[in-house]
């Protein structure tokens, strides 16, 4: 700190440069004044983190199709394909298919990007400050009126979010699809039912099923995959240990034929205690009302041990056009009553 004195008689308060060092000089007083000079301080800027990625220029379109995940470190299970329309291009998916990230002008974008989300949070903050918007519509409770069920309930239910229609991709390269989810989670029941009614297209881009994920979770202890196919009607009982590697048709159940253009109720079910799951069919014109297809426990050697907290989807694939998907018009999860 040094001290000035001189004859002044206007208040001061600026910087100087004295010896290559800056001081900031202030003083409010007339006549000789005492100005008091304090060396100027700067926080030194703080040095990159070795071990956290760049933030990157562009996060590119981040799709309303994204699927999404709050878990940490789902960006390991993301994969690049090139972008359908425009094969110079890439995009992100994630490990079920659908879009996260497109318009990335390079695999290398696509590669930094993938690095940076396995460390920070997805989706990020907008250029403009927004927020994209979460693709689960708000979770919906049942719709039951007149749907009947294969077992007596304890009247518990839970909500169910819907995802789609929207684009699935893959990272095997294979065509993608349109898609359409029903999402129930933190169930609880230890004995549960997932009940759907579906109105089906008759026009299909390619045969797939009518799937229904049931005793344990997505991303976490897995789950078994049960369903029907649309073409055939064939019923099975599989398995999805570790997403995305899927054990369809461990038992193959009873056939129904051809489902296009019917309205067809179909049903899981999941016991925990014996680890037991089952799979239902009601079909008009073809059943007498529900009937049981398939059933099996330990299907597979699986046991998905997911406790209290377990979840359920409804997945259906491949029909022809985004804007005519199959119409869901009843669902429900509930307890069953034993």
């Amino acid at each position: 700190m040094a001290q000035v004195n001189q004859d002044i008689s206007t208040p001061i308060d600026k910087e100087i440069t004295l010896g290559g060092i800056t001081y900031i000089m202030k003083g409010t007083v007339t006549g000789t004044a005492s100005i008091t000079l304090t060396p100027k301080t700067t926080t030194p800027p703080t040095p990159p983190d070795p071990n956290q990625p760049p933030k990157p220029d562009s996060f590119g379109t981040i799709k309303d199709g994204a699927a999404w995940s709050k878990n940490p470190g789902a960006a390991t299970t993301w994969k690049i394909v090139p972008m359908k329309d425009d094969p110079k291009k890439f995009k992100i998916i994630a490990a079920d298919g659908l879009n996260v990230i497109a318009d990335l002008t390079s695999e290398a974008e696509a590669k930094a990007l993938i690095e940076y989300f396995k460390v920070n949070v997805f989706p990020p903050k907008g250029n403009d400050g927004s927020t994209p918007v979460d693709p689960d519509q708000p979770p919906q409770p049942p719709v039951v009126d007149g749907l009947e069920f294969p077992f007596k309930t304890t009247g518990k239910t839970v909500e169910m979010s819907q995802r789609g229609p929207t684009e699935r991709n893959y990272a095997s390269g294979k065509p993608s699809d349109w898609t359409i989810e029903k999402n129930a989670k933190q169930i609880g029941f230890p004995n549960v039912q997932a009940v759907f009614t579906i109105e089906v297209p008759k026009e299909w881009e390619h045969d797939d099923n009518l799937s229904v994920k049931i005793g344990g979770t997505h991303m976490g202890t897995g789950w078994f995959d049960n369903g029907i196919s649309v073409y055939e009607g064939q019923t099975c009982l599989g398995y999805e240990p570790d997403h995305p590697e899927t054990h369809l048709c461990e038992v193959k159940g009873k056939k129904y034929g051809d489902i296009r253009g019917k309205t067809v109720s179909i049903c899981s079910t999941y016991f925990q205690a014996e680890n037991k799951t089952e799979f239902w069919v009601n079909i008009g014109g073809v059943t007498q009302g529900w009937e049981k297809a398939c059933e099996g426990t330990n299907v597979g050697g699986f046991n998905p041990k997911a406790g209290n907290e377990t979840e359920v989807q409804l997945r259906i694939d491949g029909f022809k056009e985004k804007d005519q998907p199959p119409k869901i018009t009843k669902f429900v999860v509930n307890e069953i009553q034993k």
